[in-house]
């Protein structure tokens, strides 16, 4: 196989946080890493089909290709907001870097999904297509493949009328899981650690879509099991010790990014 390209697709998207002095030179711009999660607690009933469903990033791959997933990187936040400090909502974030932690009542699962081809091929080997009309965020169309916290239901808020958050599809990513990687549990691609470009190294036949999704349980600091006592022993997770401090910590940020490498399919791959 010769390859012809490398691509990296990754996690953008507007960040309230920004939204005052914007996060570049260009008018309008508001983006930052990874999408915003919403506050809305996940309920405890029928928890496992109310689990926000992200689509973190995706490539079309036309029918003439190969790509090989050659990195995957994951990161997430948990934050304490303190609102109307000076006009503004104060963040006080924490990227998560224990592997296995999660909250009492929360937790997240990462898949990596190719689907079906359902776009059609658009000017090259690859595209990418962006949501547009919907709440910044948020899309409801599963078939596309920009980063989208997608919904049948907006939580309630980011529409006061819905009686909350409903995903498409049962919750569960579109499509066929890849290789070992269709579910995992655990934060084994490290953002800050970035992979040996050769690690991973799966190879996926086109045409499709090959996806990184999260599905996300977001806890609720109201009702959850909060650490006991006075303190915490020196041992504790930096993650603990910040939910020890702020109780009203919640899953803030989530992103990924995949690095793949784009080959000329030959007679018989």
């Amino acid at each position: 196989m010769r390859r012809f390209d490398r691509v990296i697709v990754s996690t953008s998207n507007r960040d309230p946080a920004k939204a005052i002095v914007g996060s570049s030179p260009f008018l309008g711009d508001v983006a930052s890493l990874g999408i915003v999660l919403p506050p809305d607690p996940t309920p405890q009933v029928n928890t496992q089909r109310s689990r926000y469903l992200i689509r973190l990033c995706g490539l079309q791959i036309g029918p003439d290709c190969i790509a090989i997933v050659r990195s995957i990187r994951q990161y997430l936040t948990i934050a304490s907001i303190l609102e109307d400090v000076g006009g503004q909502n104060y963040v006080y974030e924490l990227p998560v870097i224990t592997p296995t932690w999660c909250f009492p009542d929360g937790n997240v699962s990462w898949h990596l999904i190719k689907r079906d081809p359902s776009i059609a091929k658009r000017g090259g080997r690859y595209t990418a297509i962006s949501s547009v009309g919907q709440p910044p965020g948020y899309s409801p169309n599963i078939r596309n493949i920009a980063s989208s916290i997608l919904y049948h239901r907006l939580p309630t808020s980011v529409d006061v009328l819905s009686p909350g958050y409903q995903p498409p599809n049962g919750g569960k990513p579109p499509g066929h899981g890849i290789s070992d990687y269709s579910m995992w549990k655990d934060l084994r691609f490290p953002w800050r650690n970035f992979n040996n470009i050769s690690d991973t190294g799966i190879s996926v036949k086109g045409p499709g879509d090959i996806c990184l999704y999260a599905s996300v349980c977001q806890t609720d600091p109201e009702t959850r099991i909060q650490p006991p006592g006075e303190s915490l022993p020196i041992w504790a997770s930096s993650e603990d010790q910040f939910v020890f401090a702020n109780n009203t910590a919640r899953y803030y940020r989530i992103a990924g990014e995949l690095v793949i490498d784009l080959c000329e399919a030959e007679e018989g791959d």
